[in-house]
């Protein structure tokens, strides 16, 4: 098999790898949690699948998912601190485009 053949097949497989195969093993990870003759390691090793594959082992990978302040050391709160500073002060600064309407002297 030539190197560009090669490369073919494997970009091939790894197309169907990631549409028909990820369904398939979805579907059966759900059919074995469903079943009530699987034997727990089996049902346990598809929720572990299941989870890790729908991001729920992975703390960073979704912004709403920070640790709360009370879960935090010290680092950790004062880089929280600084961002919520820098987000305020960016909050407060009037936008370039934003047309200013004259309050007049008590405004």
């Amino acid at each position: 098999m030539t190197e560009r053949k090669s490369d073919d097949v494997r970009r091939t497989v790894l197309e169907r790898l990631r549409s028909e195969g990820v369904e398939q093993a979805y579907q059966t990870a759900l059919e074995i949690c469903r079943s009530p003759n699987a034997p727990a390691p089996a049902k346990a090793t598809a929720v572990t699948a299941l989870f890790r594959a729908g991001g729920f082992f992975d703390r960073g990978a979704d912004a709403t998912d920070q640790k709360e302040p009370h879960e935090m050391d010290g680092n950790e709160l004062r880089v929280a601190a600084e961002r919520a500073m820098r987000q305020l002060q960016a909050h407060d600064q009037p936008d370039a485009n934003e047309v200013q309407e004259d309050v007049g002297l008590f405004g």
